[in-house]
């Protein structure tokens, strides 16, 4: 995934996160996956790190659970 790619992914994700949580979700699991830290994630959604973090975690429990 490119830089550009996974902005603009993220970009629409905060956009959307309110109507598409999954979304938003997916989106900030797979930048994270794509390398990108927590922070960085963060600054490109305007979100706190905190927030980012939260959402990475629960997507690993998720997926370890399945």
């Amino acid at each position: 995934m490119s830089e550009e790619e996974a902005l603009t992914m993220l970009q629409r994700a905060a956009a959307n996160r309110a109507v598409a949580r999954d979304e938003y979700r997916r989106a900030v699991a797979k930048a994270h996956t794509a390398g990108w830290s927590c922070v960085r994630i963060a600054a490109a959604l305007g979100v706190g790190k905190s927030t980012v973090h939260r959402v990475v975690q629960e997507t690993r429990e998720n997926e370890s659970v399945k």
